[in-house]
């Protein structure tokens, strides 16, 4: 009876143990982490573009029936650069370490509650660092004397290390240039008065003499290199428009109108197939049949 009161003990502990990790992801964030990132999966690419190889990546998640891959850029990384990479049947979160090492990229699970954010919970996101499912704790120290709490570094508090610093973080652009340049200022005058104490302030300055201008010769106009910067604009116009009709969805979905809720998730599909929100809209569209 002894023995068996202490196993039930030391399993209650070891439970116990775990619930601080597991409160800190959401469920969608719990199930990218405990069962897509464990999927299976291999791929086989030579300078192909990241977006393709995470819908191939999706495809073989959703063939395993562990749902979609979605993923999100942060700002500074285009989905258009291209890797060479192969591994055979491997944990995805394994052969993203590999394959996003190649560009020097990292990546983290998006666990939040925030109604502006929520649409991406569950999703992971690509950054530029060695991150590896979880947010790099560089912004933040752990504070003396407060039993392991983390305190975030305030910027006034630079003020210190540098007097000179000290407020110019409110200072605006005119007034920096004001400071580091005092010809700049409205009371011109006293500044070249400071120049040279002879000089009347009052005396308007001497104009230069203006130099004849040359006619340069006239270059020939070169036709630019075009760009996918128009394809990569129309790309974001659809993701936000598709976001917007995504988030009226939510809000339908959370006040309990299903049917109207499932409408939007459809109608969002219907004309936004080719977007990321719309692989979301189809997974709240398979939780609510």
């Amino acid at each position: 009876m002894r023995r068996l009161i202490v196993v039930v003990l030391c399993f209650t502990m070891f439970g116990l143990m775990e619930l601080p990790a597991a409160e800190k992801d959401t469920p969608a964030a719990a199930n990218m982490r405990t069962k897509k990132l464990k999927g299976i999966v291999s791929i086989d690419v030579k300078e192909e573009m990241l977006n393709v190889i995470f819908t191939d990546l999706s495809e073989q998640l959703e063939a395993q029936k562990l749902g979609s891959l979605s993923v999100k850029y942060a700002n500074g990384i285009s989905k258009n650069q291209r890797v060479t990479f192969k591994a055979d049947k491997v944990p995805l979160d394994e052969l993203l370490d590999g394959l996003l090492a190649k560009n020097n990229l990292g990546y983290i699970v998006i666990s939040t509650k925030e109604p502006s954010l929520l649409r991406y919970d569950g999703w992971i996101e690509i950054r530029q660092g060695k991150e590896r499912g979880y947010p790099a704790e560089d912004a933040t120290v752990a504070a003396k004397g407060t039993k392991g709490k983390v305190t975030k570094v305030e910027p006034k508090t630079l003020a210190k290390a540098d007097p000179k610093a000290a407020g110019k973080e409110d200072m605006t652009k005119e007034e920096m240039a004001k400071e580091d340049d005092p010809a700049m200022t409205k009371d011109e005058p006293k500044a070249l008065a400071k120049a040279d104490p002879k000089a009347d302030p009052k005396a308007a300055p001497k104009a230069e003499p203006k130099e004849e201008m040359k006619e340069e010769p006239k270059e020939e106009p070169k036709e630019e290199p075009k760009s996918e910067a128009p394809a990569l604009v129309k790309e974001e116009i659809l993701e936000r428009a598709a976001t917007l009709q995504y988030e009226v969805a939510l809000v339908l979905q959370s006040a309990g109108k299903r049917d109207r809720a499932k409408a939007k998730f459809q109608e969002i599909i219907k004309l936004f197939p080719m977007t990321e929100i719309a692989k979301a809209a189809q997974e709240q569209l398979d939780q609510l049949k």
